[in-house]
């Protein structure tokens, strides 16, 4: 990255502009959706949303908190302000995702400005990241907040200290950590920002050793702290062990799943197909040797490019890819599948590369290549365009995603949530245990708790207590989770409404294991309380 200011810094900062309010238009028809998925979770359903006192401490219910590894107050502050001026209301929750997004994307021209030095290059490749059909997701739903948020305050700390190194200013430096604090505050895997800062100081630092050290120091403390604060809120430093995906692959089938998903994200990225959207555990697990040696000879392009000083510009944009890819690739477990938003920073990276190798080139081809970039940008936007309108609700959402991957439990489970969730009818129960049971045929190891709660759920809209009751009782004395406490609640309400029978002795079982998982005393008081009669 050029050290030296922007040569035309207004046009510059009328085409980030311009950029950013492109990138607004281009997803505005989000504004006319509803909360979808884990939207009602997170946000609709969040005390700390509607009542933020407790926002550092406990973000989102303690429960839900321990068992995902989510501790994201700057993410939910964000909402809670939403809430505090416009209420619940979508429109408000969406138009500040659009107006992060612009700034997002005008944050990443000036990035590109500074590393390429060349400002129709620059404009080329920050349009195509913005326009990027994986980056629909984070801006379209309204918990892919975090993923825009985290990446802000990345890149607002990666420029504050390139600022820092070479103004010698220890307030800059600060600034720069802090930014970086919060963006991990926003969503765990800002931390990987660290790691790329740190990288940056390594290959492209200027001054002696003992003064990069001292200036990386709060970069280092601050996030640390955080991440330790982090980890005595939820009592522990990742999710509760059952949440960990992929946490029973060990030994060469882990590495395996390692290679395969970092394939998967790099050939989403050069070749964007399908929905933003959910992928099943299924093709990660039949990764092999294949997967290992194609990841590998990656890994060593990318260290060798890295350590010859004509390509390190190159290895560095790689190398941001992979660091800001490390969590999803489950190296750090701190969340729960893999999704094409986990991409909107890895995907800065390769642009880092690619402007590096284009401004290598001769001038003709430079003009040429930013032409086909320019191209590509708008074929992405064209794509983008049409996925915004799947999140319009949960049901066109699934739906889509249905015609792209048959057959997929994520897919199927979707399905069959949006028809519980959103219709009342006993039609749409029946086509949710119609796909709930798909996923119990095809995919038995896919999330038994929540597919069996569920299942249980459908069959008490359709009057079927008999049948529902049996499903709570197999997730509730098989596994462990919300869904197996939400499980027993439900059974023990059907015993209550006398539309079960339910012996004192199962009553009490569940009841003391369900004041068990409860942490809140007096929530525990109150279902006491309530279930008592069941098993005096």
């Amino acid at each position: 990255m050029a050290s030296s200011p922007v040569s035309r810094p207004r046009t510059a900062a009328w085409l980030a502009f311009a950029l950013a309010a492109a990138t607004i238009l281009l997803n505005a028809q989000a504004l006319s959706g509803e909360f979808v998925s884990d939207d009602l979770l997170y946000v609709v359903q969040n005390p700390s949303v509607q009542e933020p006192g407790s926002l550092w401490k406990e973000p989102f219910p303690a429960q839900l908190g321990r068992q995902l590894g989510l501790y994201r107050p700057v993410t939910v502050a964000s909402y809670a302000l939403d809430f505090a001026v416009f209420g619940l209301d979508p429109i408000a929750f969406h138009l500040t995702n659009l107006l992060l997004a612009g700034v997002v994307a005008g944050l990443v021209f000036w990035v590109l400005l500074l590393w390429t030095a060349w400002m129709p290059l620059a404009l080329a490749l920050s349009a195509l990241w913005a326009f990027h059909p994986t980056h629909v997701e984070p801006v379209a739903w309204v918990s892919g907040r975090s993923e825009l948020l985290a990446l802000l305050g990345g890149l607002s700390g990666f420029l504050l200290f390139r600022r820092a190194r070479h103004s010698r200013s220890w307030v800059l430096a600060f600034l720069a950590a802090l930014a970086v604090c919060l963006g991990t505050a926003a969503k765990e895997s800002g931390l990987a920002w660290v790691a790329v800062i740190v990288a940056d100081e390594w290959m492209f630092g200027i001054h002696r050793v003992t003064m990069r050290i001292r200036r990386l120091l709060p970069m280092i403390g601050l996030p640390l702290g955080l991440w330790l604060y982090r980890g005595t809120v939820l009592g522990g430093l990742g999710p509760e062990g059952q949440q960990v995906v992929f946490g029973d692959v060990s030994g060469w089938d882990r590495w395996a799943l390692h290679a395969r998903l970092l394939l998967e994200s790099l050939s989403k990225t050069f070749w964007p197909t399908g929905l933003s959207t959910h992928h099943s555990e299924a093709p990660f697990r039949e990764a092999g040797l294949g997967s290992i040696l194609a990841a590998a000879a990656l890994l060593i392009g990318i260290g060798i490019a890295s350590a010859r000083k004509r390509s390190r510009r190159v290895g560095f944009g790689a190398l941001v890819f992979l660091l800001t890819l490390a969590p999803v690739l489950h190296f750090i477990p701190i969340g729960e599948g893999f999704a094409d938003r986990f991409l909107l920073a890895p995907t800065f990276g390769v642009a880092l590369a690619l402007g590096a190798c284009v401004v290598a080139t001769s001038s003709r081809r430079r003009i040429a290549i930013t032409i086909a970039l320019a191209g590509l940008s708008v074929a992405a936007a064209v794509t983008s365009y049409r996925q915004v309108a799947t999140w319009q609700n949960e049901r066109a959402l699934w739906t889509q995603a249905e015609s792209v991957h048959p057959g997929d439990p994520e897919v199927l489970f979707g399905l069959a949530y949006a028809s519980l969730v959103h219709e009342d009818d006993s039609q749409a129960a029946r086509q949710a245990i119609q796909w709930l049971s798909r996923i119990v045929t095809n995919s038995p190891d896919w999330r038994p708790p929540d597919v069996l709660f569920n299942l249980g759920y459908a069959h008490e809209r359709c009057s079927e207590f008999q049948l529902a009751g049996n499903y709570y009782r197999i997730a509730a004395t098989r596994y462990e989770g919300p869904a197996v406490s939400w499980a027993m609640e439900r059974l023990l309400n059907l015993a209550l409404s006398k539309r079960l029978i339910l012996s004192a002795g199962e009553a009490s079982l569940c009841v003391s294991r369900l004041l068990k998982a409860e942490p809140d005393p007096s929530r525990r008081r109150e279902l006491e309380q309530r279930y008592r009669a069941l098993f005096e």
